[in-house]
């Protein structure tokens, strides 16, 4: 899945947020900057890629996360200006999250993360002002929470791409 994510993203710059050795060295086999961040976790990571996107004089970052199987969309939603949450299916949590890299949104990853980033993407977007998107999408909401998850016939692609 972290090769199709890759792939559909590819003409755009990408960095990799982890702690992991393995993936570090995945990464760097792709020849994508790797940002190692000082903790573990899905807000410090989100964190430290928008870090990253300050130091390195970037005005948009998305903030994708590897179990989105079928990634094939993002460029859409990379084309939008401001900000764009796509949530997961069941309207709980995000699985992708794009915004001004000087927008003051605190990310909120986990359990209901979805209606908080809403709620701060809403009140960031009046202050910057920016257009807030939120943006339903049938593959980019796939993520690949539970085993029940790889059930999904929208998973089959890059699950059996992963068992062959």
């Amino acid at each position: 899945m972290c090769t199709n994510l890759l792939e559909a993203v590819r003409s755009f710059h990408v960095i990799v947020v982890t702690n992991d050795a393995e993936v570090e060295q995945w990464a760097q086999q792709q020849h994508v900057d790797v940002v190692n961040p000082d903790a573990v976790g899905l807000n410090v990571a989100a964190d430290a890629a928008r870090a990253w996107a300050r130091d390195h004089h970037r005005e948009q970052i998305m903030i994708v996360h590897s179990d989105v199987p079928r990634p094939e969309a993002l460029p859409l939603v990379c084309a939008l200006r401001g900000i764009a949450i796509v949530p997961d299916h069941q309207r709980n949590g995000t699985n992708v999250f794009s915004l001004p890299v000087q927008a003051d949104v605190e990310f909120s990853y986990g359990e209901g993360s979805f209606q908080r980033h809403v709620t701060r993407a809403s009140a960031a977007a009046r202050q910057t002002p920016c257009k807030l998107h939120i943006v339903r999408h049938h593959q980019l909401g796939l993520d690949i929470d539970t085993p029940n998850d790889l059930a999904h016939p929208l998973a089959a692609p890059a699950i059996k791409e992963f068992l062959s």
